[in-house]
């Protein structure tokens, strides 16, 4: 009998978390595994849906009634499997299951997707989260720095917590590798991007203000990406006087053609567990500026092409801007060999080796 893989994540759509539970649902295949993935939600910009993946609700529907149908839906693609891994991403999947870990056929895996999150500013939360970790059979991080960090949290000094080798360990993320671009690399004037949510951890701020200390050397500054700091983005572009130059265009499923017209991608997180998006950009053969944050940093530091700003100060940003513009001209070799250098964080490396942890549980 083949053994059955749930993903459980809120949503199809993003990058990230998403992104990685939705391709595991969608790859994963074998004759001794079979694969599912449940989304409790869909957006208007899901990708699509295949034939052995569902979602539970739309944005409106209500939490309990996702979890009723979440309930329901495992149990009937459970039915007549002696054995489920069900492989959980992000906090409500991670909560949401705990109840089944007490039956003996589910064995249950999360993957840590980030450094740190708003439930760590809560030391009375603590004890809920040690007891939430405590009820899984493997977690999975998606970088060294990433465990570290969770282990920390969840005060595990001299291995406290049992078995600690085997439950815990890392497995880097896989990305979607974008054909090469090839790019004029002098210019009077360039154009930046940036891509992620617009959220306080992905630090635009900082970049948007940076802008206005390097406008002889930038053309356009577009940031794609949703989220509930957009007002106050749009704000600070008012009052810095840069509507004209740099632009909030949303979220956007196909950013290859973004990605064309762009010579420089700026990363400014405050904390990153991985940075996805980075190496789709540097495959893409785009120079980066990031922020000095170890998960992205840690993945980043053999690039060449990738400048690290130790603050988050914007005229260090707007140096450092400048600097890497004016190194373009001379970086051409460093380009082509850092695009290909992304391969060692392939998508078929990682769908390989998370298949290799559920055959253990065969």
């Amino acid at each position: 009998m083949k053994l059955l893989i749930l993903q459980i994540c809120e949503s199809p759509s993003g990058g990230g978390a998403e992104l990685i539970a939705y391709k595991l649902s969608e790859l994963i295949k074998g004759e001794e595994l079979e694969s599912y993935g449940i989304f409790f939600k869909k957006a208007n910009d899901s990708p699509t849906i295949k034939e052995n993946q569902f979602v539970l609700g739309t944005l409106a529907t209500k939490n309990i009634t996702i979890y009723y149908r979440l309930l329901k839906k495992i149990l009937k693609l459970s039915k007549g499997h002696s054995k489920v891994i069900i492989h959980c991403h992000l906090w409500k999947a991670l909560y949401l299951i705990v109840p089944l870990s007490y039956f003996k056929k589910f064995i249950l895996f999360y993957t840590e997707h980030n450094s740190t999150n708003n439930r760590r500013k809560y030391f009375f939360l603590k004890p809920l989260e040690k007891f939430v970790y405590g009820r899984y059979k493997k977690i999975i991080s998606i970088s060294p720095h990433v465990k570290i960090e969770l282990l920390k949290w969840l005060d595990n000094k001299n291995n406290k917590l049992s078995n600690t080798n085997k439950k815990f360990s890392v497995i880097y993320n896989g990305f979607c590798k974008y054909k090469f671009i090839k790019r004029k690399l002098k210019k009077e004037k360039y154009n930046i991007i940036s891509i992620g949510s617009l959220t306080k951890q992905k630090g635009f701020e900082t970049t948007i203000k940076a802008v206005k200390y390097c406008k002889g050397f930038v053309n356009s500054y577009l940031i794609l990406g949703k989220g509930p700091e957009k007002n106050t983005l749009e704000k600070i572009i008012s009052d810095e006087k840069l509507k004209d130059t740099v632009k909030l265009v949303g979220y956007k499923k196909n950013i290859i053609k973004y990605l064309k017209n762009s010579d420089l991608g700026l990363i400014p997180s405050k904390w990153e567990g991985f940075g996805l998006v980075s190496l789709e950009m540097i495959s893409s053969g785009l120079p980066l500026c990031i922020s000095n944050v170890k998960g992205m940093k840690g993945i980043l530091k053999g690039f060449n092409t990738v400048r690290v700003i130790d603050s988050f100060n914007e005229k260090d940003w707007a140096k450092a801007i400048k600097a890497s513009l004016k190194a373009l001209p001379s970086k051409k070799y460093e380009i082509n060999y850092s695009a290909m250098e992304t391969k060692k964080y392939s998508l078929e490396k990682m769908i390989q080796n998370y298949k290799n942890e559920y055959l253990k549980y065969k």
